[in-house]
């Protein structure tokens, strides 16, 4: 919400700026009141729409920080490879699988994330 604009919050999501505004409009639609006070060519938060985002931040964060909690109880695969193997052949046949890749003196250990 700090972008100002439709078009800069655009660019920041790889959007286009009608694409973002379209998206805007249904959702204020959806809400049943504007969530953005259109001021020029700028763009400002209602104070609803302030509080909104700041509930829907909170809730990310909560997921978030379950999910961190839930993984950590987690035991990591560890692979040990060669540097090689692991860059050519073991990270592109398993892009489903999140890795991490650490590396430690003459290999290369990919932990599942």
């Amino acid at each position: 919400m700090a972008v100002g604009s439709f078009a800069g919050a655009a660019d920041r999501l790889a959007l286009t700026p009608a694409a973002v505004s379209l998206r805007i409009r249904s959702l204020e639609a959806e809400l049943g009141q504007p969530l953005f006070t259109r001021v020029g060519r700028r763009v400002v938060p209602t104070p609803a729409a302030v509080a909104l985002a700041g509930s829907v931040r909170k809730a990310l964060n909560d997921i978030n920080n379950a999910l961190d909690r839930f993984q950590a109880r987690t035991t990591p695969l560890r692979v040990t490879v060669p540097p090689t193997f692991a860059s050519r052949w073991l990270a592109p046949a398993s892009p489903a699988i999140a890795t991490r890749v650490a590396l430690q003196s003459n290999s290369t250990s990919l932990r599942r994330a």
